[in-house]
């Protein structure tokens, strides 16, 4: 496994949890932004009538943030199934 300093280096359990929750963290961070943009296009469409322009911006940041949402959910599951990992491996010598 090669990590981002490009050293090939293995990295640790912990490691894997705490790089995926800062991924989490930034994926929050952009679908909140995202759906931010999204919300003043949509009350833009309200007060300006909608264009076909604007419908196709607010096409695509949905698609991006249907994006964003799935790797959330992806990074949810690895975190899960890493903990319940750890912890199924501590039970198993005790």
């Amino acid at each position: 496994m090669t990590n981002l300093e490009g050293n090939n280096r293995k990295w640790t359990q912990d490691e894997i949890i705490n790089n995926t929750k800062n991924v989490v963290r930034g994926l929050e961070t952009l679908k909140n932004e995202h759906s931010g943009i999204l919300n003043t296009l949509n009350s833009n469409f309200e007060s300006d009538g909608e264009n076909e322009l604007e419908r196709e911006k607010g096409s695509i940041i949905q698609e991006s943030i249907d994006k964003i949402e799935l790797g959330l959910g992806e990074a949810q599951v690895r975190i899960t199934l890493r903990t319940v990992f750890i912890k199924g491996v501590c039970f198993s010598f005790q």
